[in-house]
């Protein structure tokens, strides 16, 4: 089991939210999966539920950032992971997030390497580099840095590197 915390901030996500469950525990089987609910009126809530994911629901309240914070809040492994809730695991991906945070884990580094963007799968999204791995120990620091330009090229926090372009 990766020591590792898979974040999803959903309403409304029945139609995916089940695939992509199913997909990252048999690609990634991470510690644990939490999905944090903006009170959907589907069945969203439910199926995670009987997937044996913990579902947490919290108001949205027009505030994303403050959503995300609280989603980092319940998060308890070492690892932090978000995803969209329409986004699905690939096992190449898969494969790649145990590779790096094993390195990682092995040198005692806060920061996974570069993880290639065409890994994960998300219906009608654009491909782009977003960041999306962060050491539990700084994704709240890392989810308020303000961004200029590619994360691949930012300047490093106190001589560390934040996870770089886990993308979709």
């Amino acid at each position: 089991m990766l020591n590792l915390s898979v974040l999803i901030i959903a309403k409304n996500e029945e139609l995916h939210i089940g695939n992509n469950i199913r997909r990252l525990k048999k690609y990634l089987n991470p510690q644990e999966i939490i999905i944090i609910d903006d009170f959907s009126t589907d069945a969203t809530a439910k199926i995670a539920t009987e997937l044996g994911v913990k579902v947490v629901q919290h108001a949205l309240n027009g505030d994303f950032g403050a959503q995300r914070d609280f989603a980092i809040s319940q998060a308890t492994a070492k690892w932090i992971l978000f995803l969209d809730a329409d986004e699905y695991m690939t096992e190449a991906l898969g494969c790649e997030i145990r590779k790096a945070l094993t390195e990682c884990d092995q040198s005692d580094k806060l920061f996974p390497p570069f993880i290639p963007s065409s890994l994960l799968r998300s219906p009608g999204t654009p491909f782009g580099n977003v960041s999306r791995l962060p050491h539990a120990a700084h994704a709240e620091r890392w989810c308020r840095q303000p961004w200029s330009g590619s994360r691949r090229n930012q300047q490093p926090i106190s001589n560390k590197r934040f996870a770089n372009d886990l993308s979709y």
